[in-house]
């Protein structure tokens, strides 16, 4: 799977990763609807954290289509 982070470029990761990703989001749903940026900043934060973690970078000459995209 390939997920954007914007303005830091695009991440190879497992399927494993996503479950993980998938529970992030949904807390950044709620954090949104209840109008808590606090909390939705430092949920923003977790995944980006997430994916830098345990994800690979592309390089600059691998552009795929990103399949999830994280502010």
């Amino acid at each position: 799977m390939i997920v954007r982070l914007m303005g830091e470029g695009q991440y190879r990761i497992d399927d494993s990763v996503l479950e993980q990703l998938n529970e992030l989001d949904a807390q950044a749903t709620a954090a949104a609807d209840a109008d808590d940026e606090e909390s939705l900043d430092q949920v923003l934060e977790q995944m980006s954290e997430l994916v830098k973690s345990k994800g690979t970078p592309l390089g600059d000459d691998e552009v795929l289509p990103s399949d999830a995209l994280v502010p």
